[in-house]
């Protein structure tokens, strides 16, 4: 019931979106590359959950969780020179993720 309510509300802004854009996005790029890094994040903090329990664990957790979730979207290379350029400072952040390769 509430999977199928969530199904119907995206699919239907996904078409409002087209209609009224005009942009249809890339699937692979909107969809597939946040899927499996989220996935990752989530199979990263899971493992973690497995040494055991209490708040440092869970904070170990959700820490090695956001960096594992960075990492595979640098490594699928996710991030586009727009999405740098729109944070405060992007210039500059922008430098430094060319520099590192982050952005290519």
């Amino acid at each position: 019931g509430t999977f199928a309510c969530y199904l119907f509300v995206f699919v239907a802004n996904l078409i409002t979106l087209i209609k009224v854009t005009g942009v249809v996005p890339s699937f692979k790029k909107v969809f597939i590359k946040p899927f499996v890094s989220s996935a990752t994040c989530g199979v990263a903090a899971y493992l973690v959950s497995l040494l055991g329990e209490g708040k440092i664990i869970t904070i170990g957790a959700v820490g090695v969780a956001a960096v594992v979730y960075f990492l595979i979207l640098v490594i699928l290379n996710t991030f586009e020179k727009d999405d740098v350029l729109a944070l405060p400072k992007g210039d500059k952040l922008l430098d430094l993720c060319l520099k590192l390769k982050i952005i290519r």
